[in-house]
């Protein structure tokens, strides 16, 4: 399992499909803002957010059931793979029960009590929080197939039904433009068409390319207690991290309305196009670790480990810079109206992004690792704690960005207990990651910014944004390569790129 090429392969495939589904949704965000109108897209947002808080158990079981999958490829065992699949389904149908309980008595109540919807627009709000709801069920039956073919690391046809699935996106906005009445009852019903679409490319898909896995619950009751408990532990922690992220939407919408809403939507927006980055790097990844964790190659997985974190932090940090250097002239470029403190809070998720982009190598070798209890409960804790300290820095005067920054400093002091766990637990040496990572990242990201940060000061206006994201392109690679990256990375890094080049070929 040293041959980390496939790795790199399927990332190439995630990044064409994060740069044409990023072009599509930086597009459609500024239409459906234009259309909805601010109270709108507000609304939309922060139903969507209560709705997502019951998503939680959609996270914690697909990344209960890659683990296990993973592990069954690894050894070659189709009949555990399986039994894993029918417990998958099993799982699913549960959760979805289980979901639609929770959103139609807490969701419902949370709505009606805890929300600001502005006059008139309850029963809009109550009809967008139900196709939500629908929306969620179908993602649950979407992460058994999904979760099969990330195990199986076919990147390509998950590259290809995003493509597909932001394409038909765009085609919403176009019909969202002509549409006459509700376009807000109308939107959410788009989404939901599109949610059914590709469930069923998926379900398709997997029929066609893994005969041996059958769409059964036999044989799942056998798989079903082990997932389900590695699915709590994992659904606790998720449940913690949708708490501080989407929660943090219901807590601005008390002290600051829905304008601020309209804020955290966009901020989001952009959060997600810049974390796609990493997170393709590391959505392609994850398997191969859990399979050379599984095999027993620590030495391979800890340097494939750290080597994703790094790549991961610099990803961001390419695209990320030169959105912190002209974030107010991108959002006049995108955006017909800018939201309240659109600036600053666009700012603070680019740094909250970077730190966040260091977890995922962490959290996959305490996966792998399998004993995840003590870990999931303190990681809990710690998210849990930031929704009480916003709330209390919200009461006491604090900004509407002061929220962010909180979010930012839990995720900072979190990031040093994965650290502690995966140096214990998951064969990681503190002192080769604190100097090929946390060493070489911090003299990288001073390498890589020096330049364009330079010229920041020395230009203004659309020369400012052209030459310092020219600078940044072309620095940031650099830095990556000749500081963030050890000599013999770099070595193999420019032999592989060598050998695929046309004259590289013999």
């Amino acid at each position: 399992m040293a041959n980390h090429k496939l790795v790199f392969k399927n990332t190439l495939f995630l990044y064409i499909r994060v740069f044409l589904s990023m072009a599509i949704g930086l597009y459609t965000s500024r239409v459906v803002l234009k259309e909805l109108g601010v109270d709108d897209f507000g609304i939309y947002s922060v139903v969507g957010s209560l709705s997502m808080l019951f998503g939680y158990l959609n996270y914690g079981i697909s990344s209960s059931l890659q683990r296990f999958m993973s592990c069954e490829i690894a050894v070659d065992n189709r009949e555990g793979l399986q039994k894993c699949f029918a417990s998958s389904l099993q799982a699913a149908l549960y959760l979805a029960l289980i979901v639609v309980a929770l959103t139609e008595t807490v969701g419902v109540w949370a709505l009606r009590e805890l929300i600001d919807v502005p006059p008139g627009r309850e029963a809009d709000a109550m009809f967008v929080f139900q196709v939500s709801i629908a929306i969620l069920v179908i993602e649950l039956f979407k992460t058994c197939c999904l979760s099969l073919i990330i195990s199986h690391e076919r990147m390509s046809f998950f590259a290809y039904i995003s493509i597909a699935e932001s394409v038909l996106k765009l085609a919403i906005v176009f019909l969202l433009v002509i549409v006459g009445g509700d376009k807000l009852r109308a939107y959410s019903l788009l989404l939901l068409g599109v949610s059914l679409i590709i469930l069923a490319g998926y379900i398709v898909y997997c029929r066609a390319k893994f005969p041996s896995v059958r769409f059964s619950l036999r044989g799942g009751g056998e798989r079903i207690r082990e997932i389900f408990s590695f699915t709590g532990w994992n659904t606790l922690a998720s449940f913690a991290d949708l708490c501080y992220m989407q929660g943090t939407n219901i807590v601005l919408n008390v002290f600051y309305g829905v304008a601020y809403n309209a804020t955290m939507g966009i901020t989001n927006q952009v959060k997600n196009a810049l974390y796609s980055f990493s997170k393709n790097l590391q959505t392609a990844s994850n398997p191969h670790l859990t399979k050379e964790f599984a095999l027993g190659d620590y030495a391979s997985f800890s340097k494939l480990a750290m080597m994703i974190s790094v790549l991961s932090c610099q990803l961001l940090y390419l695209f990320g810079l030169p959105i912190l250097i002209n974030t107010e002239l991108i959002l006049d470029l995108w955006l017909v109206t800018v939201p309240p403190a659109g600036v600053q809070f666009i700012r603070l998720i680019i740094f909250f992004c970077m730190v966040d982009s260091l977890v995922g190598p962490l959290w996959v070798g305490m996966q792998a690792y399998g004993k995840i209890r003590n870990y999931q409960i303190i990681m809990s804790t710690g998210w849990l704690l930031s929704l009480p300290t916003m709330w209390l820095v919200l009461k006491h005067g604090g900004s509407a960005e002061s929220v962010l920054m909180i979010q930012i400093i839990f995720n900072f002091i979190l990031l040093t207990v994965r650290l502690g766990f995966a140096v214990k637990y998951c064969h990681i040496s503190l002192g080769v990651y604190l100097r090929d990572v946390v060493g070489r990242l911090a003299a990288a990201l001073v390498a890589g910014g020096v330049i364009p940060l330079a010229l920041a000061f020395a230009t203004d206006g659309y020369t400012r944004l052209i030459v310092t994201t020219a600078a940044s392109l072309a620095a940031v690679p650099l830095a990556t390569l000749f500081v963030a990256f050890p000599k013999a990375e770099r070595t193999a890094l420019i032999n592989l790129v060598k050998k695929r080049l046309p004259h590289g070929k013999k």
